[in-house]
């Protein structure tokens, strides 16, 4: 029964509430797709510059390329990382092999 009634929707051209999507902005530029989302449904005031050096040099290979992901498990609050990484100062001082080469 579910089926004839999702049929007729379709013959019928009236797409059911539950499966319509909300829509977003979008920007392509710098090989990347910005998609704009505000709490307030306004509309974007700026989007980023393209920056056409990102992308020369892509069929000679010169250009970016991704690199890879790493990611890393750690036992700490997720504020003590950008904190730390900020304060080069404490590196030599709390950790024992040096991380700086200089």
């Amino acid at each position: 029964m579910q089926d004839a009634m999702y049929v007729f929707s379709i013959l019928t051209y009236q797409v059911p509430e539950h499966a319509r999507l909300e829509t977003h902005p979008t920007y392509e530029a710098n090989g990347l797709i910005y998609l704009w989302h505000h709490s307030e449904e306004e509309d974007p005031e700026w989007w980023p510059e393209a920056m056409p050096e990102l992308n020369q040099g892509e069929e000679e290979g010169d250009g970016w390329v991704y690199q890879g992901r790493n990611e890393y498990e750690v036992a700490c609050h997720i504020q003590d990382i950008p904190e730390n990484g900020a304060d080069v100062a404490h590196l030599p001082a709390v950790h024992k092999a040096p991380i700086l080469v200089r």
